[in-house]
């Protein structure tokens, strides 16, 4: 069943602002503020390696590339890394640099990153915890998602998507599943998101495990029936539409 006619679809971005913004990966911009602006255009973080010599085949424009110890060492001790391999890091036109570990950045990577108006961020965090955290959290911003209105189900540990015309009885069927032992998920907009080759549905917004009855209102899913009634998030692997039967 094609639900597009019943989503409302995003087309998520990254800017290196937002990037800059979440605490938890405890960044600070040191350089290139001028470039706040520029957007990440591939989810995925590049350390530069071999691009320090001067050889550029590796690099991608607009990603965020990420320098650890080995490449603050490497800067310290090789001039022409300083001069060279840094003009081949801005040539590729990176969203932003970011310099963990806490390590300071050399004296040509700050005024390069401000003459190219590229952000240049420092983080207190290990490199490997970086790099994990904010390749999480771009994945989960940049993958494609929507809302979608519906019922979704948690059926024998399949998930089902109700769907169907508003009035056609979607909160009446889920609300008969739920008093005979199926798990409850999420009613009327179901906030969708593809991770990898699944789609995961959930609740959008407040509405929580909230579902509205014609004829009853609104009741609490989870205050009624316990907390084993409900799950947060389901994988979305059966769609159901609800027709009127003529």
């Amino acid at each position: 069943m094609d639900t597009r006619s019943q989503s409302t679809a995003t087309s998520p971005t990254i800017g290196v602002s937002d990037l800059a913004a979440r605490t938890e990966l405890r960044v600070t911009v040191v350089a290139g503020t001028a470039g706040l602006t520029r957007t990440v255009t591939a989810p995925r973080i590049q350390k530069p390696g071999l691009a320090l010599t001067g050889w550029p085949e590796q690099l991608h424009d607009g990603r965020v590339l990420v320098l650890g110890g080995t490449e603050i060492d490497y800067l310290a001790d090789n001039e022409r890394a300083r001069t060279v391999g840094l003009a081949t890091l801005f040539a590729s036109e990176p969203a932003c640099i970011i310099v963990c570990r806490g390590l300071v950045p050399p004296t040509e990577l700050f005024n390069a990153a401000n003459d190219r108006d590229v952000p240049l961020l420092c983080s207190e965090l290990m490199t490997a915890d970086f790099i994990a955290l904010v390749t999480t959290w771009m994945q989960e911003r940049t993958s494609p998602h929507a809302e979608v209105h519906g019922v979704l189900l948690d059926v024998l540990g399949v998930g089902i998507l109700v769907i169907g015309k508003s009035g056609i009885g979607k909160s009446e069927t889920a609300l008969d599943l739920v008093v005979r032992g199926h798990r409850f998920v999420a009613d009327d907009i179901i906030a969708i998101r593809r991770q990898g080759p699944q789609v995961i549905g959930r609740s959008a917004g407040i509405i929580g495990h909230h579902m509205e009855i014609r004829g009853l209102g609104i009741i609490n899913v989870k205050d009624l029936f316990g907390v084993s009634a409900v799950r947060e998030t389901k994988k979305i692997e059966l769609v159901i539409e609800l027709l009127e039967w003529s």
